[in-house]
């Protein structure tokens, strides 16, 4: 597996045990949601920017799989926030 994958793996997990768990529709109306902040997102750039040189280095560019991507960005998307993929 390559570095970028794992980054992707890292950031779903922790995003969602984080922020999403307790607060999927339906399941704790009564608790406010909370969103991953700007310093979230900027952490998940620098990892994946990080993962990407190793990758290259390492001779696995653009191994990333789409469907974590995807995974990702629903995720964002539902939590309220906008996650790019450079």
């Amino acid at each position: 597996m390559c570095a970028a994958s794992m980054v992707y793996d890292y950031v779903y997990g922790d995003w969602w045990q984080r922020y999403y768990r307790d607060y999927a529709p339906g399941y704790r109306p009564h608790i406010i949601r909370q969103v991953p902040s700007q310093e979230d997102i900027d952490e998940f750039y620098r990892l994946l920017a990080a993962a990407k040189l190793y990758d290259a280095r390492t001779k696995q560019p653009d191994c990333e799989e789409e469907s974590k991507r995807d995974k990702l960005r629903k995720l964002a998307k539902d939590l309220g926030v906008e996650v790019a993929f450079p």
